[in-house]
C-alpha cells in the first residue's frame, strides 16, 4: 500500500493523498476485500487464500479510494479503475494472482490470455451475467466483468506504448496519463461527459491545442 501510494503521489497532488487510510486485516470472513474508506481484507478459508497476503488485492482496494477521489464515476468503471492501480504496479494482467487456493486469480485483463476473449459494448451482455442484487455497470451488467473492457482497453494502451517507447518508458507513460486523467475521468463509455477516451486525450495533450492531436493519439 505504501508502494502504491508513492506511485500515485508522483503524478497527482490531491488532498486525499495526504491522510492516512487505515488497513484491517484477518477479519473472520473469507474470499474478499473491500474499500469503504478503509481498506479490509478477509482471512483465508472456503478455497480462498488471505486477501492481506496479496499485493494487488490490496492496491485494488486502495484503488478504489483515490477513485472516490478524483472524479468517480459508474460502479463498472470503478473496478476498472481499481484493476489499474493495480496492474500498473505489478506490470501483470492477472488481478490478484493466487487468491484463490488452485493459484488462479481474481480477473485476466489481458484479451489474449483471459477466458472470456475480448470484452467490448455490444458483446459483454453476452459474456457478462447480469449484476442482479449486486453491483451494476451502465450495461446492466455484473459491475467487475464489466470493468474489464476498460481494464482490457487499458492493458493494450499501455503494451502498445510498451512497443512504441521501450518496457521502462512505455509502462511509465501509462502510468502516467492513468494517474493524471482520473480527475476528469469518468466513465468508460465514449461519448458521455467524463469519459476517459477524453480525459486520456487531454492528459495526453502536450501543446493546448486536441485539434492538432497528441503525442500517443494514435496508440
Amino acid at each position: 500500500l505504501t508502494m502504491v501510494h508513492k506511485q500515485a503521489t508522483k503524478w497527482l497532488n490531491i488532498s486525499w493523498l495526504d491522510s492516512t487510510i487505515t488497513t484491517t486485516v484477518n477479519i473472520n470472513d473469507t474470499c474478499n476485500a473491500y474499500y469503504n474508506g478503509t481498506v479490509n481484507f478477509f482471512r483465508s478459508g472456503g478455497g480462498c487464500n488471505n486477501t492481506g497476503e496479496i499485493a494487488d488485492v490490496m492496491q485494488h482496494e486502495w484503488g478504489h479510494g483515490i477513485d472516490n477521489n478524483t472524479q468517480g464515476g459508474d460502479a463498472a468503471t470503478g473496478e476498472g479503475t481499481a484493476d489499474h492501480v493495480a496492474f500498473l504496479l505489478q506490470h501483470d494482467s492477472v488481478i490478484g494472482p493466487f487468491f484463490r487456493t488452485s493459484g488462479s486469480g481474481v480477473r485476466d485483463v489481458n484479451k489474449e490470455t483471459t477466458s472470456k476473449g475480448l470484452l467490448t459494448w455490444s458483446n459483454v451482455l453476452d459474456k457478462c451475467p447480469a449484476a442482479g442484487t449486486g453491483c451494476s455497470g451502465p450495461r446492466g451488467r455484473q459491475c467487475h466483468c464489466e470493468g474489464e473492457i476498460y481494464g482490457q482497453t487499458g492493458w493494450d494502451l499501455a503494451h502498445a506504448l510498451i512497443d512504441k517507447l521501450g518496457f521502462n518508458t512505455g509502462w511509465q507513460e501509462y502510468e502516467r496519463l492513468f494517474y493524471t486523467s482520473l480527475p476528469q475521468a469518468g466513465t468508460y463509455q465514449p461519448g458521455q461527459a467524463s469519459s476517459i477516451y477524453d480525459a486520456y486525450l487531454a492528459a495526453d495533450d502536450d501543446d493546448g491545442n486536441l485539434a492538432n492531436g497528441t503525442p500517443n493519439g494514435q496508440e
